[in-house]
């Protein structure tokens, strides 16, 4: 609530702005209203779900099928060894299932970095080449006004169409990253069996309960699954009457379990994954990290560190754009701007936030460090011949946006191709 509040009470200042209007406190109450009410449906769809599946409740729900299955082998007379064994598959399918899947969002993670490598510049450069070909001014629009909301919604339609677009008969990348983390788990769990049975055979020891100490034990020693007595409380609970028998028809049924197991990666799809810790956060700290972006031209700061102005590095931009891009246009003529902010702090012209505002003196754009000190603009002749083609081929679209009238594009701006606004974004520094 404390952002919302806080959103509109910058918008009413109009320092980041040039609107024409304020926010009523009765329009506060309705949005935060709004938005209370969505969140309150949400966390307590999250409670529910938590509570389905950590409640005495939902740990009774689970606990169903194994007392199922101690009933049907009950009825169908099956030894305890058979009993006992299929407990066991049952507790590694549900524990490695639940292991890997906390692990995939690192594998995810790391995936979808490597496809970026100069990060930010990577991911606003292939933002551009999008929307350039999408030739879609609403989403152009969106980018403007929030590029990190943009760049967020962007990267997780990519994550999802990377990890889960499905070819034929191939495996998607995401069953791909789990058949990996799985096939591990598999050779050390077959190593641990073995481990757990030579040692009973060794020391003549016959009680399961031994030998699910001496597995515990293997695999605590390489660390590679969570597992615990509690675990595999209803394996200790049987009377196991030959360890060997119980042994070999763990090792029997492996390559079904691992099956299983997989099968469950294999069917996940973009609209069912349910992330223990959704990739995306960590991908766009990574990737873009600083949210800010350029008062006069809406050009995001080039910095992948959150915290890089407590570090002393101010903000700074990999380019800038025609200011008209933000909205601004000529007092006189109410023309959009096509001057780039750059190019105007090295010159002794003027600006407002609102220039229909009689009360607020007009600032020298050079003098911007007195009222953005965290910010540099190095002055530049240097133009974005990318954000030039978008103010050719946008120009009506700008002006209705802002409600000016149409700029004064110099002529050299309309020889630009796409294919050449496109390339010219690769040989920016």
């Amino acid at each position: 609530m404390n952002i919302i509040v806080n959103d509109i009470d910058d918008h009413n200042d109009h320092t980041m702005n040039d609107y024409r209007f304020n926010l009523l406190p009765p329009f506060r109450a309705m949005i935060v209203n709004h938005v209370a009410s969505h969140v309150s449906k949400l966390f307590t769809k999250l409670n529910e779900r938590y509570n389905k599946k950590h409640s005495p409740k939902g740990q009774m729900e689970m606990y169903k099928g194994t007392a199922l299955a101690l009933f049907i082998n009950l009825v169908e007379q099956k030894t305890e060894d058979v009993i006992a064994a299929g407990f066991f598959k049952e507790a590694m399918i549900k524990t490695i299932v639940e292991h890997v899947t906390e692990l995939l969002p690192i594998d995810v993670q790391e995936n979808i970095l490597v496809l970026f490598s100069n990060a930010k510049f990577s991911l606003m450069k292939d933002i551009m080449v999008y929307l350039a070909h999408a030739e879609n001014f609403e989403e152009y629009k969106a980018f403007i006004k929030d590029p990190t909301t943009f760049a967020k919604t962007w990267i997780t339609k990519l994550t999802n169409d990377v990890m889960f677009e499905r070819k034929g008969n191939v495996e998607t990348k995401y069953a791909d990253l789990a058949n990996s983390r799985v096939h591990k788990i598999f050779c050390h769990l077959l190593e641990s069996i073995h481990e757990a049975n030579e040692n009973c055979s060794q020391l003549g020891q016959s009680n399961v309960k031994q030998w699910i100490d001496y597995f515990l034990k293997h695999v605590g020693e390489y660390n590679y699954l969570p597992l615990s007595n509690d675990i595999l409380i209803h394996v200790q609970s049987r009377k196991v009457s030959d360890i060997g028998n119980f042994t070999k028809m763990l090792l029997d049924d492996l390559k079904d379990t691992e099956s299983i197991v997989l099968r469950t990666f294999q069917t996940t799809t973009a609209s069912t994954v349910q992330w223990n810790e959704s990739p995306i956060p960590k991908i766009m700290n990574r990737l873009w990290g600083c949210e800010a972006k350029c008062m006069f031209c809406y050009e995001p700061c080039k910095n992948t560190d959150r915290d890089h102005i407590s570090l002393g590095f101010p903000h700074q931009c990999i380019q800038h754009r025609p200011k008209g891009i933000r909205g601004f246009s000529w007092y006189r003529t109410d023309k959009l701007l096509v001057d780039f902010c750059n190019y105007s702090v090295s010159t002794d012209s003027k600006y407002k936030w609102n220039k229909d505002d009689e009360r607020e003196e007009w600032k020298y754009y050079k003098d911007y460090k007195k009222f953005h000190p965290d910010w540099d603009i190095l002055p530049s002749s240097d133009v974005s011949r990318y954000w030039m083609w978008v103010v050719c081929k946008y120009q009506q679209e700008f002006a209705k946006m802002y409600g000016v009238k149409l700029p004064d594009i110099p002529v050299n701006w309309w020889t630009i191709t796409k294919e050449q606004a496109i390339e010219s974004i690769s040989i920016t520094s």
